[in-house]
């Protein structure tokens, strides 16, 4: 695996910006942290990895402030649009035969139009609901989704 040299003070990684590396050591690792701070100001310590394949961008805040969205409802989110997404499309997933396979696809182009369209649904924050979708012959496609509980959810059969 190649080696990530670190970054100097003053490199930019979205809204983060580097104020100094820090390393921590323990009897079994080290690992490489910067201390950064985000645009409006907010600094903290982010893992270097984090940083580099783009995972952090910026803080809780700045990223509830930009979607609308608790970083945590955003990231279930985003799994739940993924897993859908490989179930249509991919042929090895376990679950293709009843989607991909019958021809059920995800008609949102990209993850950030599934939240900005889920943000309008009601209950889209509990995270306790599974996506469902009302018709089970149709796409992921606006007008098709609900979250629903899990109970609910195993009873929408195909006919």
């Amino acid at each position: 695996m190649k080696r990530i040299e670190p970054r100097s003070p003053g490199y930019t990684f979205g809204s983060w910006k580097v104020l100094n590396t820090v390393i921590h050591r323990n009897k079994w690792t080290t690992a490489r942290f910067y201390h950064v701070k985000c645009l409006c100001g907010y600094e903290a310590e982010v893992a270097s990895s984090n940083l580099e394949l783009g995972t952090s961008r910026q803080c809780k805040a700045c990223c509830k402030q930009k979607h609308g969205i608790d970083i945590k409802v955003v990231g279930t989110l985003r799994e739940k649009y993924y897993d859908a997404k490989y179930r249509c499309t991919d042929p090895t997933h376990m679950n293709w035969p009843y989607y991909g396979a019958r021809g059920i696809k995800m008609c949102f182009s990209t993850c950030l139009d599934f939240l900005l369209y889920v943000k309008t649904l009601p209950d889209y924050n509990n995270l306790s609901l599974q996506l469902d979708r009302i018709d089970n012959n149709r796409h992921y496609e606006p007008g098709n989704l609900r979250f629903v509980t899990p109970k609910v959810n195993a009873n929408n059969r195909r006919s």
